[in-house]
């Protein structure tokens, strides 16, 4: 299994799988509200949440991926009423999207304060996402958004140890923050970690981690856990497991 080294959105949340993240959310078309007219209208007032989850919708509708079934891990208990309408927003056929107009969104939020979009800003620019590539930027953005609280922060900085993007490559380094990041909760952090541990083949504690973080809704470590599960990796064959993850996973766009 080939574990990738991916930069977390956002905040995981200390949230364990539950009803609310297990349902898919459309409150945009329960109420007969226009789901963009809805975020827009608050990005227009500064609404730093608004700015954030409209860039979302912006940035996962260009790359032509297509609503969820489950909130995913990096959605704040708190914003979910924000994901249900970009949620819908990414599923509108009339929706074009737009990397930049995504992007522009997310400097808005950082603007007005927003911990998540300093995450997500900062991969734009460590992957030159509608700007130019600049690593120190981006590296910039993940130690703000982690003093100011944001787990995933420190999971980005992990990342950006391994790949050696404007630092020299630490893998140790690397693992040491994917493991702060973890123990903050962070669901990201956990599935690097758990590629850590899968790299030298311990696959007991690659397992454990990779469930903690499918249980927060991240459909990546979902997939791994259920290949784990159905190889017997790390423990034993579990049908029962395998079935239920993959589920998870393709609800949350991984297959």
């Amino acid at each position: 299994m080939a574990m990738k080294g991916v930069i977390g959105a956002s905040i995981g949340g200390a949230l364990a799988l539950s009803a609310w993240l297990c349902t898919a959310l459309r409150p945009a078309q329960a109420a007969g509200v226009d789901a963009f007219e809805w975020l827009k209208s608050r990005a227009d007032t500064n609404n730093a949440t608004a700015c954030l989850y409209l860039g979302h919708a912006y940035l996962k509708r260009a790359d032509r991926k297509m609503p969820t079934k489950r909130m995913p891990y990096w959605v704040r208990k708190t914003d979910r009423e924000y994901w249900g309408h970009s949620n819908a927003v990414t599923g509108r056929e009339d929706f074009a999207g737009s990397l930049c107009e995504g992007v522009a969104l997310y400097k808005r939020a950082v603007e007005l304060g927003n911990t998540q979009a300093m995450s997500s800003l900062g991969r734009a620019y460590a992957s030159g996402q509608c700007l130019k590539k600049d690593c120190d930027t981006a590296t910039r953005l993940f130690q703000r958004a982690a003093d100011l609280g944001d787990a995933d922060g420190w999971n980005n900085l992990g990342v950006q140890h391994a790949t050696g993007c404007g630092i020299t490559v630490d893998r140790a380094m690397a693992e040491t923050l994917y493991r702060k990041a973890a123990e903050l909760r962070s669901a990201a952090g956990m599935y690097n970690l758990a590629g850590c541990y899968r790299k030298r083949d311990e696959n007991v504690e690659a397992r454990r981690w990779l469930r903690m973080a499918a249980d927060l809704g991240h459909g990546e470590a979902a997939y791994n856990f259920a290949f784990m599960c159905e190889r017997g990796l790390g423990g034993a064959v579990d049908a029962g497991l395998v079935f239920q993850y993959y589920t998870i996973a393709r609800e949350l766009g991984v297959e």
